[in-house]
């Protein structure tokens, strides 16, 4: 049986992209992924090396870059909302909240 995170199918390989998104123990899989080999052989150490590049670039642009714009959109939108003066505290809720 392989290991929880790992690429077997695509169902298999995004959920491993998304928890290496969230940068919670993308060193072990990516160490597994190096250890890999082809369908019929086992794993060897340091087999596939240059796969870590791979893992590298993914952490790199995928975390940080996307989530920085995706922080930024949300602070920006936050930011001209308050700019506008039509915001209140209550301008977030809607009309069953507020009641």
């Amino acid at each position: 049986m392989n290991k929880q995170a790992n690429f077997d199918n695509v169902g298999y390989g995004l959920i491993t992209l998304v928890a290496m998104g969230s940068l919670e123990g993308w060193p072990d899989i990516m160490y597994s992924a190096i250890d890999g080999r082809s369908e019929e052989d086992g794993p060897q150490k340091d087999a596939n090396f240059w796969i870590a590049l791979y893992f590298v670039s993914f952490i790199l642009i995928g975390s940080f870059f996307f989530l920085n714009l995706f922080i930024g959109a949300i602070c920006f939108n936050f930011d001209q909302a308050h700019k506008n003066k039509k915001t209140t505290m209550y301008s977030f809720l809607t009309e069953k909240q507020r009641k």
